[in-house]
């Protein structure tokens, strides 16, 4: 395996900025801010990246926006994840693998359980701080692909869970933290005829303020 090149990367999606504090808590419920429109990502100046790198890194932050374009719509709407609508809409999504199941499973279906929407405004920034082109897991050696991690800061302190019937405010908002995220490059295959690209495949919020 070669070594991975690393970079910092910063991206911002309409009044994404950012953050230079962060509050503790961890994420627990995932509600849904208003949508934006996504600002193209931009490459620190102060990184020189190979030509390769830098369309890379641009490709891996416009997943990560669509990711949380995607949450935000989904979550706003209060909709369960397992009905074939939502998962068609999440399907057309740069997400894979435990991203997918977390979005599916733990927000969309455990906020409609609870008869929650989402209600407020989340922002994020981001830095892609590793990415390797020769990863591969231990229990499979011999497939070797693109793997990319992220670093970001989410801000959720104006970003609420709300009862779905009345629109009362039921928790939150919540506090600055942040999360690492990491994607691959995917290929279609016979049985799953996606789109070549970069996918969102973990992601894991933590307590640590940014």
């Amino acid at each position: 395996m070669t070594s991975a090149s690393r970079w910092a990367v910063t991206t911002a999606a309409g009044l994404i900025t950012m953050l230079a504090a962060c509050g503790s808590d961890d994420l627990s419920d995932l509600p849904s801010p208003q949508l934006r429109e996504p600002v193209p990502s931009v490459v620190s100046p102060a990184v020189s990246l190979s030509p390769k790198d830098a369309a890379a890194a641009e490709e891996i932050l416009a997943a990560l926006d669509a990711y949380f374009e995607g949450l935000i719509e989904l979550s706003k709407e209060g909709v369960p994840g397992g009905t074939n609508e939502t998962i068609a809409r999440l399907e057309e999504l740069p997400l894979s693998g435990p991203a997918f199941f977390q979005l599916r499973d733990e927000i969309l279906t455990a906020n409609f359980r609870q008869g929650r929407a989402t209600a407020g405004t989340l922002t994020w920034s981001a830095e892609v701080v590793e990415i390797d082109w020769e990863f591969s897991y231990e229990q499979g050696a011999d497939d070797v692909f693109p793997h990319a991690t992220l670093q970001v800061r989410i801000d959720e302190t104006s970003w609420t869970a709300i009862d779905k019937s009345t629109g009362e405010v039921v928790d939150g908002p919540g506090s600055k933290h942040l999360s690492r995220i990491t994607a691959m490059w995917k290929e279609p295959t016979k049985e799953i005829p996606i789109k070549p690209g970069w996918y969102i495949i973990t992601r894991e919020d933590s307590s640590e303020p940014c």
